[in-house]
């Protein structure tokens, strides 16, 4: 992990760590509550329902608390006049109550509540019962073994949901997590939540290798993100989420279309095409069916992504255009069609090319520099191909066509691995730089 994407990571981090965050988020419940026991209860089961969307998990959380009314806590500890009807509810057919669990499993986990809380003071306290918690994850597996829900011990699962529940008694700041739990746990003891989606990203930025989703890759993602936040890894859960709103999920791709140039150029084509499908990354480009643009929309097609193509009419009358996209879009004219890609793309990675491909990648860094399109942009120099433009560019500022400062809105990369990193780490670019467009 480079230092910018560390200084990425610490952004997102602090920009999302905040008190909007808690409106839209399960963590909302908890913070209803003062009481430590009324909180530990009412994390425990929000955390214990959180499979599925953000919506539909506080709309089922939501229901769960006007069951258990103002006091959590009372509502397990009265039992027998609280949360006993559950068992036998009268429902017609199948006696679901969110998803795979049973109103059967909800009254079973509340009687292991009224157990651990007719044992102990708190949930904290039976944490530490056994001694220093080394391992908090194993320790919550065995206090509520054999209940739906609960992931045995020395099984593979990521323990999203055991995770989520310690990293809001645990963490400390105060600000979105509770951190009511000072004693039993340190925040360093901590494992990111990991799903699919963590999963994914966590991927995409290199902080873990493991193709599957397991406990195993929570805590080598975990260890990743202990090198950017030492004592309180978990922070970084955050910062993944700011990663997930900022990510590029659209790549505009400019290129040559001949078919006559060197393999180097098609096989750095292919590999960009290959990394954009894997990654799910849309290409966006020109359409053409020969050269290199081609040869892009082939390798991410094969990989599992998608392409939308944009064509001015008279190139598909030439019968120049890819007909295995998923998405063609014709246009009147080439304006057009450079104005549309721009529009739908997060990002330009721009491959060796002639004069249409050094036309529209001068024309995006033009457009960046007048505050009209500020997303990255990428110079990917294949075969030091881009070198002589490069030198002219750093030529114009010398000689005070351009300001220094607009170096910064390009970047270059060698090969498609470092291109893709790029547009992920490249800073928006601000449109307030249009003041500084004329010298």
């Amino acid at each position: 992990m480079d230092e910018k994407m560390i200084s990425l990571l610490r952004e997102w981090a602090e920009t999302y760590n905040t008190e909007s965050f808690i409106k839209d988020d399960p963590v909302r419940f908890p913070h209803r509550f003062t009481e430590k026991r009324d909180i530990e209860i009412s994390a425990f089961l929000t955390a214990w329902i959180s499979y599925g969307r953000r919506e539909h998990i506080c709309q089922k959380a939501e229901e769960l608390h006007r069951m258990m009314g103002e006091s959590p806590y009372a509502f397990i500890r009265t039992g027998e006049t609280s949360f006993a009807p559950l068992r036998n509810r009268p429902v017609r057919g199948r006696d679901t109550f969110y998803r795979f669990y049973t109103y059967q499993d909800l009254h079973l986990l509340c009687c292991r509540l009224k157990d651990l809380y007719d044992t102990y003071d708190s949930m904290e306290d039976a944490m530490a019962a056994a001694g220093p918690c080394e391992d908090p994850i194993s320790r919550l597996q065995q206090l509520f073994a054999g209940l739906n829900g609960i992931p045995v011990l020395r099984g593979t699962s990521a323990c999203k949901r055991l995770a989520m529940f310690l990293r809001w008694m645990v963490r400390t700041d105060g600000i979105v997590d509770l951190g009511i739990w000072r004693t039993a746990v340190h925040p360093r003891q901590l494992i990111i939540p990991l799903d699919t989606h963590v999963h994914q990203i966590s991927l995409r930025l290199g902080l873990t290798d493991q193709k599957t989703a397991t406990l195993r890759t929570a805590r080598e993602i975990t260890d990743a993100l202990a090198k950017v936040f030492p004592d309180d890894p978990c922070l970084g859960d955050f910062a993944l989420f700011g990663y997930d709103i900022n990510r590029i999920s659209s790549v505009c791709v400019y290129c040559a279309s001949s078919t006559k140039i060197p393999s180097v150029y098609f096989d750095a084509a292919k590999e960009l095409g290959r990394l954009l499908g894997e990654q799910k990354l849309r290409v966006v480009n020109g359409a053409g069916s020969l050269g290199l643009m081609c040869a892009v929309s082939d390798a991410a097609l094969a990989a599992g992504g998608t392409v939308t193509g944009v064509i001015p009419h008279f190139m598909v009358e030439q019968d120049w255009c890819h007909k295995g996209l998923t998405e063609l879009i014709e246009v009147d004219t080439m304006h057009e069609r450079k104005q549309r890609m721009a529009d739908l793309s997060d990002a330009v990675i721009a491959l060796p090319g002639g004069c249409g491909t050094l036309e529209e990648l001068l024309e995006i860094i033009t457009w960046k520099q007048l505050g009209l399109y500020l997303n990255p942009i990428v110079i990917l120099n294949i075969n030091h191909y881009y070198d002589p433009l490069l030198e002219l560019l750093g030529n114009a500022m010398n000689e005070h066509f351009m300001r220094p400062q607009h170096a910064r809105m390009w970047a270059v990369a060698n090969t498609p691995e470092e291109a893709l990193r790029l547009i992920q780490t490249e800073p928006k670019w601000d449109a307030s730089f249009r003041k500084i467009a004329a010298i």
